[in-house]
């Protein structure tokens, strides 16, 4: 895979764009570091509902009978808790240069806009949605 992406990255930069390492960075083992505003750091009542929340990353991993679990997680590689999948079954659904963002939360109200410059992840119909942002 990193040969396809430096491959691409060759063909797209011979026209208008230009690749950096951070284009071809697929092991998420060596991802950079990432940080994000003090604003998006978890509130001491551990809610999101009044803001978002970020994490380094988003992960999608597939387990058993065709279940998709997703996470937010500082670990580029794993889930957090003691029951993870394996690094293997998941994969990031933002990429080394941008972080997670969680935006609202369970029960009514109006879900906060995320930070400038983020891109839609995905949502859950308990009222979270998810969003890849820049790192600063």
């Amino acid at each position: 895979m990193r040969i396809e992406l430096f491959m691409l990255c060759i063909a797209a930069s011979a026209s208008v764009a230009s690749c950096t390492s951070e284009d071809v960075i697929t092991n998420r083992a060596e991802w950079p570091s990432c940080s994000w505003p003090a604003s998006l750091d978890p509130d001491s009542s551990g809610s999101s509902r009044e803001h978002c929340v970020a994490k380094r990353t988003q992960l999608s991993c597939e387990l058993a009978r065709g279940v998709t679990q997703l996470c937010t997680t500082n670990d580029p590689l794993r889930c957090e808790g003691a029951d993870a999948p394996p690094p293997e079954a998941c994969e990031a659904l933002c990429g080394p240069g941008e972080f997670s963002a969680t935006c609202g939360g369970v029960g009514p109200g109006a879900i906060p806009d995320p930070p400038a410059g983020c891109r839609y992840g995905s949502v859950v119909p308990a009222g979270f949605v998810y969003y890849c942002c820049p790192c600063g």
